[in-house]
C-alpha cells in the first residue's frame, strides 16, 4: 500500500525525535512503535520505503546533518528546540536520500509539519536552515 508522502515524513520525523530525546537511533524508534499495538493508524507510514530511509541515512549520516545544521543555524543543533531540530535534520537527511525530490518540496513539506508540530513561529527557522542546507548538499 502506498502511503501519501506527508505521513511518511511525519513518521521519519517523529522516529528521529524519539531519537534526539531517547538513546538508540531512529531506526530503532521505527522499530520500537511498529512493535506498539496502539500504532494502528500509522502502522503503513512506518513501514514506508521513505520512511525507512530517511531514518536510515540519519543514524548512519548523524554526525555530517549535524554539521549542516551548526553551519545553517551559526549555533549548535542543542541551542534550538527539539521539535524544530527533529524536523530539520528528517529533511536534511531526505535531502541527502532522494536527490532526484526537488528541494523545495522536501522544504515546504518541513514547514507544513512545522506549523503542526513545531514551536509558534519555528517554521520560520525551519525553512531558513533547510533552504542553507539543500544549498550545500546540492553543490
Amino acid at each position: 500500500m502506498k502511503v501519501p508522502r506527508r505521513r511518511a515524513r511525519v513518521a521519519a520525523f517523529s522516529a528521529i525525535f524519539s531519537a534526539l530525546s531517547e538513546t538508540g537511533g531512529a531506526v530503532e524508534a521505527l522499530n520500537r512503535r511498529r512493535q506498539n499495538p496502539e500504532s494502528g493508524k500509522e502502522a503503513a507510514a512506518l513501514a514506508d520505503a521513505l520512511t525507512e530511509k530517511v531514518a536510515a541515512v540519519f543514524d548512519s549520516q548523524r554526525e555530517e546533518i549535524d554539521k549542516l545544521l551548526t553551519e545553517a543555524l551559526n549555533r549548535p543543533p542543542e541551542h534550538i528546540s527539539i521539535a524544530e531540530r527533529a524536523l530539520i535534520s528528517a529533511a536534511t537527511a531526505e535531502l541527502l536520500a532522494d536527490p532526484q525530490t526537488p528541494p523545495r518540496i522536501i522544504i515546504n513539506e518541513a514547514v507544513e509539519i512545522a506549523k503542526q508540530y513545531g514551536a509558534e513561529g519555528g517554521y520560520k527557522l525551519v525553512n531558513a536552515a533547510l533552504d542553507t542546507i539543500s544549498r550545500a548538499v546540492r553543490e
